[in-house]
């Protein structure tokens, strides 16, 4: 079996609160992590913003003979901050020590003013020419943000939001012609696809996401395709996608999400979900519900 362009986004394994999906005892990291190699899911994205989850994997990964990828992150930055970039390097040499080796670091959660700012770029470029880390990359909310990586020469990957309801980051970045590497995140939009009941109150526009999803459940249906499943496969049919987060901390679900990854789609039912997902919506944005974390 092979986890493809599967990445375990670990985020529930430092903080199990996380997002509107079930929790995760932490005694079930022991399993959760070797269960992910062993349909061979190689990746893992993490952060010190996730409490324990840099150090869990770190001894993951230290007792793991497979040569993993590891992804972290280090966010909200402040350019009005004179040490902002003695605090960035201590950041990374804090990751480092605790996963032994990073392959791609990510501004996360920063504004654009941070992304674009020349001392910020500057910096890393120096860690990466001293070896602390080997790519650099850019995790963002916004079309503007996108458009300043997608103009830079300074990021080798980008992280997006993409879903079955909205793939319009995506469809920038292929409209661009650029040959960024592209992950993708929030395919589960934290677990509200399978529970919109949980935020009615916490968007505007929640009755268009429930339409729409049921939408798109209809058209599951005609192939029996749950949503999880199609979701799934709908995403990692898209071309020039290198990587797709997820983040379930249940080991049968993600055995799950692993077959459905290698689901062909047929071109009806990927030309009516692109055609549903082709609109930027703000409501998938979680900035703006009204509990983000």
């Amino acid at each position: 079996m092979t986890g493809g362009k599967l990445c375990l986004g670990t985020v529930k394994i430092g903080v199990p609160s996380y997002g509107y999906s079930t929790t995760i005892d932490p005694d079930k990291c022991n399993t959760l992590l070797p269960a992910a190699t062993e349909i061979g899911i190689t990746c893992f994205d993490t952060s010190p913003r996730y409490k324990d989850s840099e150090r869990i994997i770190g001894n993951f990964v230290k007792n793991n003979k497979k040569k993993l990828f590891i992804s972290t992150k280090i966010d909200n930055l402040d350019i009005c901050d004179e040490f902002v970039v003695s605090k960035m390097r201590e950041s990374i040499f804090e990751s480092i020590e605790n996963l032994g080796h990073v392959d791609l670091y990510y501004l996360h959660q920063n504004e654009i003013s941070v992304i674009s700012n020349n001392h910020i770029l500057e910096s890393i470029r120096q860690l990466k020419n001293e070896g602390l880390i080997k790519e650099v990359g850019a995790s963002i909310y916004s079309m503007d943000e996108l458009d300043f990586i997608l103009e830079s020469n300074s990021f080798d990957w980008v992280q997006i939001p993409v879903n079955i309801l909205d793939v319009s980051f995506y469809n920038r970045i292929i409209e661009s012609n650029s040959t960024i590497k592209i992950a993708v995140r929030s395919i589960f939009l934290q677990g509200i696809i399978f529970h919109p009941e949980m935020i009615i109150e916490s968007i505007s526009d929640a009755n268009e996401m429930i339409s729409l999803l049921n939408k798109v459940k209809s058209l599951g249906s005609q192939y029996d395709l749950e949503l999880i499943e199609l979701s799934v496969a709908y995403i990692c049919s898209l071309p020039l996608i290198d990587q797709v987060l997820v983040g379930t901390t249940n080991i049968r679900n993600l055995k799950r999400i692993e077959r459905a990854s290698r689901i062909l789609l047929n071109t009806n039912i990927k030309s009516a979900i692109g055609e549903i997902a082709s609109t930027n919506k703000s409501w998938t944005n979680p900035r703006l519900w009204n509990k983000y974390i």
